[in-house]
């Protein structure tokens, strides 16, 4: 699965951890990922950004900015490809798609894949969406 569909369905909240609306009525979480999409509600999502922030912090401040838990991606790798996937809201595939194709670097592909291998490499549990 390539970084920016990891991302996109689970990795960068505009809205400091707590979520905010998207369109749909549907939630980022800290790392910009859409969750609570499609009727599913999800659970343990703050215990689970928590430990991944005290893993990975470092790799996540690099491709986001220093101020991502607060929804400012100013200053990462992935500035622009971040702040316009965000901008699209959640489940706008068209407007998502957009940004992979225009916004999207190599150096933040890299970048990201990093964080995720770091993200993925943790004990941390995963959040349960039903």
């Amino acid at each position: 699965m390539r970084a920016w569909s990891i991302i996109l369905g689970l990795l960068f909240a505009a809205c400091g951890g707590s979520g905010g609306n998207g369109s749909g009525g549907s939630d980022r979480d800290v790392f910009g990922e859409c969750t609570n999409t499609g009727g599913h509600t999800c659970t343990g999502l703050d215990e689970y950004q928590t430990c991944v922030e005290s893993h990975c912090d470092a790799d996540f401040k690099t491709c986001l900015g220093p101020n991502y838990k607060s929804g400012d991606f100013g200053g990462g790798t992935c500035t622009a490809y971040i702040e316009c996937a965000v901008g699209c809201g959640c489940d706008n595939g068209p407007c998502e798609a957009n940004c992979v194709a225009n916004q999207l670097t190599a150096d933040c592909e890299s970048c990201l894949t990093a964080a995720i291998g770091c993200q993925q490499a943790t004990s941390c549990t995963p959040p349960v969406c039903h």
